[in-house]
């Protein structure tokens, strides 16, 4: 029979697991929103004054009426994949010698 701590344990370990899992999908989002933005209107780490308005118009304007995973395939046009954080974090990788 499980104690109450091992419960506790358990649960916690649980919820990590969970908050990990979360974490990875906004980070795989915010990826792929990333590389969409720069595909569609040029590089996104110089500043732009058009993507307010097209992200407005292409993604903003929604509001709450889709759930976050429609939201995202509607936009990109696919379902979020891993590859667009791949990406960028092959980017940030020190160069071979």
């Amino acid at each position: 029979m499980e104690s109450a701590h091992q419960q506790v344990h358990r649960d916690h370990a649980a919820e990590v697991q969970r908050g990990a899992r979360r974490a990875q999908r906004v980070q795989r989002a915010t990826a792929e929103m990333r590389q969409h933005i720069r595909e569609a209107l040029g590089p996104f780490d110089t500043g732009d004054p058009r993507w307010y308005g097209w992200l407005q118009e292409n993604l903003l304007r929604y509001g709450s009426e889709r759930d976050s995973p429609r939201l995202m395939q509607d936009f990109l046009g696919r379902p979020v994949s891993p590859q667009a954080l791949l990406n960028q974090i092959h980017r940030l990788a020190p160069p071979a010698k």
